[in-house]
């Protein structure tokens, strides 16, 4: 499967598998010792990934503290014993007093509160979705970086290949008469040379994938190949598909929740401006044999706090919240537009070089090697053609994997999966 619809899929299995987070421990998946496909790896960081399980944590205390909001204060039981050692004569005796209190929340600070904390809640599952987000661009990226030092890895091998006949053939002239020694010492140099550029292709594979599994928490990787295809071209989607996926964005909807965590915060500092009051009933006794019941009310006079700061200060901070709203909007849409310009300028570039610049190498190398063969060329202009031809595969590599990390970015940009983002088309 090409590697592009890896991207898709691996997208859509990760919101299934993220939206069931479980504890690192408990988890049932495991790396595959073989092949790794992209949706594989996105579904271990989506498991595994030590960030997610951090701020999934977050969300479960934030439940906790929508379940604490909704508790009614807690009743208030009190006793009072009066004129101890007093004159009975005097004071009438010993009186005990002793009381059940209930404070009444009569601003709407129960609601209110209630509703702070529901949207605290919403504010960390918007932080977890963009957390998400955020570990499944870090894999697909980690992923591409990996089928990049793949290929690399090959044209390096395949590089040595050229090199060794190149030196048979070289040595064969040698043997012949043909070209001096030193052509075959050159050869040697080239040949020790391209070995050196294997062991450096080995090792950046090595570190490329370990820091894909760094994305779901592993020192030591398992897979011993990443499968997917880099020559996979995604269609360019249009402006206004981009523009419309903006709005969408976790990111964006972070700053929604905010937005109405700081409108509940609003109604708690209102709903302190009202003040609050404590009634109380109970049963007085006296020495002298009788009782009576009594009755309290306590009721905070509003003369010097009426919590005007705090409203204040709240109102203020929507405010900010909404600007905050508004520039992550305008970033996102600035990002999208540049990760949308480099796609454009990774494709045609890709395309030159498999259509024009790399046929033309090709055909430049195997008849200068043939020329060589025959005589009608020197050493270093076959040398020059295949350096050439490996510089320019590289290149196409490089352009391959800029291509498809600017399709992953805009991807993680627009929060969309790649169906929607082309229509479901792809070319090869």
């Amino acid at each position: 499967m090409p590697f592009l619809r890896f991207l898709s899929a691996g997208v859509l299995a990760a919101a299934t598998a993220l939206g069931a987070q479980t504890e690192p421990d408990n988890l049932s998946a495991s790396e595959p010792a073989g092949e790794l496909t992209l949706q594989q790896a996105i579904s271990l960081s989506a498991g595994r990934n030590p960030e997610i399980a951090a701020l999934a944590s977050e969300v479960r205390a934030r439940e906790g503290r929508v379940l604490q909001a909704r508790a009614l204060p807690n009743p208030e039981i009190s006793g009072t014993t009066e004129n101890l050692g007093g004159d009975i004569a005097k004071t009438g005796g010993v009186q005990s007093t002793f009381q059940l209190g209930q404070r009444l929340e009569l601003g709407g600070d129960r609601a209110a509160r209630t509703g702070a904390a529901r949207a605290a809640l919403d504010l960390g599952r918007s932080d977890l979705e963009s957390r998400r987000l955020e570990i499944v661009a870090r894999t697909t990226r980690a992923f591409i970086d990996v089928l990049s030092a793949q290929r690399r890895l090959e044209l390096s091998t395949g590089a040595v290949r050229l090199a060794e006949e190149l030196k048979i053939t070289v040595a064969a002239r040698v043997e012949a008469g043909k070209v001096s020694p030193i052509e075959e010492t050159r050869a040697e140099v080239s040949l020790a040379s391209e070995r050196i550029e294997r062991e450096r292709a080995a090792a950046d594979l090595a570190a490329a994938r370990s820091r894909l599994a760094a994305t779901w928490g592993s020192t030591s990787p398992r897979f011993e190949r990443a499968a997917g295809d880099l020559d996979m071209v995604p269609i360019l989607p249009s402006l206004e598909s981009v523009a419309g996926m903006i709005e969408r964005h976790p990111e964006v909807g972070r700053w929604t929740a905010e937005i109405a965590e700081r409108e509940a915060l609003l109604r708690i500092e209102q709903a302190r401006a009202v003040p609050d009051v404590t009634v109380g009933g109970g049963y007085r006794h006296f020495e002298v044999g009788e009782g009576a019941f009594v009755a309290t009310v306590t009721l905070p006079l509003p003369l010097f706090d009426r919590n005007r700061g705090g409203k204040i200060e709240a109102g203020e901070r929507i405010a900010r919240a909404r600007e905050e709203r508004r520039a992550a909007i305008v970033r996102l849409r600035q990002s999208a537009d540049e990760a949308r310009s480099f796609l454009a300028r990774s494709r045609a570039e890709v395309r030159s070089l498999r259509e024009q610049v790399i046929p033309a190498a090709e055909s430049v190398y195997e008849a200068v090697s043939e020329g060589y063969r025959l005589g009608k060329f020197g050493y270093m202009e076959v040398l020059d053609a295949r350096r050439t031809l490996a510089a320019v595969r590289l290149q196409l590599v490089r352009a391959q994997t800029e291509l498809q990390h600017a399709f992953a970015d805009l991807q993680r940009i627009t929060a969309a999966p790649m169906n929607d983002l082309t229509n479901g088309e792809q070319q090869k």
